[in-house]
């Protein structure tokens, strides 16, 4: 019988308790319904429905391994149960936070190398992508930040919050220290000048071990100003009639913001039109008198970088 596709009603918690297998959600005890998926081959991901809250970037221990929740959970379906995908973590890795040794379980995937089950064949060493749950442990790690794995150290490069109750650490390949890594212990920069930062202490902090203090965690850096990004547009008609006067009006955007600053005007060919006046924000053009047609181009050009500026085609034509 699949479980996934019989309508579900309020008797689901009777049936997560009768056929429903034993499980931990954040290390808490519960029951649910685990089924395998199409991508299983791939990823090793599972179907999961419980009665008992879940969200992304939760842990789900089942038959003794550890799976993350991947996908965002909206809400609790009919009032009754919850259900998602999980993944399976490949990994642990571990990581110095505040002189304290963490050992996270984490799903790993390879750029230029694939991984299966504890081995890595790689191809042409290159980056990985590193998921963990988002935690206030987890949102310390920061650039620059290392870790070992299979004999080889990494650098985080990137750190990619963008999914609710996810941490995805971008890393790429680096050259140990034997001076400073602990390679049999798979501990990136232990030593510090011949000092031990962890005091001979390498058992881990797992995910779930309670800390006797609360780590420090770090002051958010203060923003940084956007560089000058410049634009300019003009208004006015696409045609003007022989003999006759026309206004057009630039404004200037810096990152898409309107600002206050001055073009200059000026036009390709005065035979068709000249400009009769400008102020920096706005000019006057007149067309010519002589029954002359054609089209000439008006430029803006940002005072202060002449680099800046914007072409406009206008058509002169008849009455």
């Amino acid at each position: 019988m699949d479980i996934f596709n019989i309508s579900l009603n309020d008797d689901i918690d009777f049936i997560i308790q009768e056929i429903g297998e034993d499980v931990k959600i954040n290390n808490k005890l519960t029951k649910a319904i685990i089924q395998n998926t199409k991508q299983e081959r791939i990823f090793d991901d599972k179907r999961i429905i419980t009665n008992s809250k879940i969200a992304r970037g939760d842990y789900v221990e089942y038959n003794d391994l550890f799976f993350i929740v991947l996908p965002e959970v909206n809400c609790k379906k009919y009032n009754s149960y919850y259900k998602s995908i999980i993944r399976r973590c490949n990994f642990d890795i571990k990581f110095i936070i505040n002189n304290k040794l963490y050992l996270f379980y984490a799903f790993v995937e390879g750029d230029k190398f694939t991984i299966e089950q504890q081995d890595v064949f790689s191809l042409s060493a290159d980056n990985i992508t590193v998921t963990l749950p988002y935690t206030e442990i987890t949102r310390q790690i920061k650039k620059k930040d290392c870790f070992i794995k299979w004999g080889q150290k990494w650098e985080v490069q990137g750190i990619d919050y963008a999914k609710d109750g996810l941490v995805i650490l971008h890393g790429k390949q680096t050259l140990i220290n034997n001076s400073n890594d602990d390679i049999e212990n798979e501990i990136a920069n232990r030593y510090k000048d011949e000092i031990d930062i962890l005091e001979g202490n390498i058992e881990p902090i797992l995910p779930f071990d309670v800390v006797d203090e609360e780590p420090e965690i770090p002051e958010e850096p203060e923003p940084t100003e956007p560089e000058d990004n410049y634009s300019i547009t003009i208004d006015g008609y696409d045609k003007m009639m022989v003999g006759f006067e026309s206004t057009y009006t630039a404004t200037v955007f810096n990152n898409d913001e309107e600002v206050d600053k001055d073009v200059k005007f000026e036009i390709d060919d005065t035979s068709l039109a000249t400009i009769a006046s400008q102020d920096g924000k706005s000019c006057k053009i007149k067309t010519n008198n002589n029954y002359k047609f054609g089209s000439f181009n008006l430029k803006a050009t940002l005072v202060e970088d002449e680099t800046v500026f914007v072409e406009r085609e206008i058509k002169v034509v008849g009455l």
